[in-house]
């Protein structure tokens, strides 16, 4: 029997047992082969303990009793050690800020050995309301294989955040990968590029205390309307008579 000792699939822990018809089998001696190299010494130890990088690899072992005869038909386990991470590749997304719905998220995984249809991928997505308040767990699925996309309906003002992880069939896992986008309604207000919402047609902004012009600030007058040619006559006829007094 073997076991795997470290997550990263590189320590391995190997034990081996036997019988005898004359050597009780607490005086067994074993002796180890990795990958066809050279037989180890024999070794009293039942256990053997190798680091194997990624690959196909090969572990045999044989008893020996206290004669010195060797087992002629030693036991041995073949096995892959797997420890390249799957990679998962997000290939469409909402934009940073979106009207339309539902969201769709779209992705990829790969890996080195296990096939795309055998990777599981881990889906959580949250949404942070436009109002404030506690994030919501809108979904939180296990690995799940097949996967390729994440759809989002219902949508409400606020805050998506999906969250993607991608396990392939040795337990390996994908570096987390995030996507966030921001929902508005289709009928909120359409916001200016400074941030302030622009005035629906037909409507006339309210002055303020700030739009009042101020003692030495400067004024857009209009002229006064001209006399009428009736009050031109008048003040003739008032200037002549100031005239004619006076002499």
């Amino acid at each position: 029997m073997y076991e795997q000792l470290s997550k990263s699939g590189q320590s391995f822990r190997f034990v081996a047992g036997g019988t005898d018809n004359s050597t009780p089998a607490e005086l067994l001696r074993f002796s180890w082969r990795v990958n066809g190299k050279s037989w180890q010494p024999p070794q009293y130890s039942r256990a053997l303990l190798v680091g194997l990088q990624n690959g196909s690899h090969t572990v045999e072992v044989r008893a020996v009793d206290l004669h010195g005869n060797e087992d002629l038909s030693p036991a041995s386990v073949s096995f892959d050690v797997d420890g390249v991470q799957p990679t998962l590749t997000v290939t469409s997304a909402p934009s940073a800020t979106t009207q339309i719905g539902p969201a769709q998220v779209a992705f990829s995984v790969s890996d080195d050995r296990s096939p795309p249809q055998a990777i599981g991928v881990q889906v959580k997505v949250t949404h942070q309301p436009a109002g404030g308040g506690a994030a919501q767990v809108l979904r939180d699925d296990p690995f799940n294989s097949g996967l390729s996309s994440v759809e989002i309906s219902g949508l409400a003002p606020g805050t998506y955040t999906v969250r993607l992880a991608a396990r392939d069939e040795a337990g390996n896992s994908s570096t987390p990968t995030t996507v966030s986008f921001d929902y508005q309604s289709p009928g909120g207000p359409a916001v200016a590029d400074g941030g302030a919402p622009f005035a629906e047609a037909g409507s006339v902004p309210q002055a303020g205390p700030d739009d009042v012009p101020q003692a030495g600030e400067g004024c857009a007058c209009r002229a006064a309307d001209a006399p009428s040619t009736g009050g031109w006559w008048l003040l003739l006829l008032v200037a002549w008579i100031v005239l004619r007094r006076r002499r």
